[in-house]
């Protein structure tokens, strides 16, 4: 079955025989499904009333496990202290 980037190859490959097209029938059905597959995702989180990040957030609190408490990237449970007064 012929599709879009079938046609866009062959064109390449009639008027530059001497380039090496295969790189582009497979960046471009990657970059396509990725367009398709982000647009499916933007519609799943609009149905649900989310924002992508508001995903990230909630995802990352499932993740954390019980009782779904996570400290903030980069902090640590160390004091940090300042330099001492001279």
């Amino acid at each position: 079955m012929e599709d879009e980037v079938d046609r866009l190859v062959a064109a390449w490959r009639r008027e530059r025989p001497d380039l090496d097209v295969e790189p582009l029938e497979v960046l471009s059905r990657v970059s396509r499904l990725a367009r398709h597959l982000d647009r499916a995702r933007r519609l799943a989180f609009t149905e649900h009333g989310l924002e992508s990040w508001e995903f990230d957030v909630l995802t990352a609190l499932r993740r954390a496990g019980h009782p779904r408490t996570s400290s903030p990237p980069g902090s640590s449970s160390r004091r940090r202290s300042s330099p001492r007064a001279r």
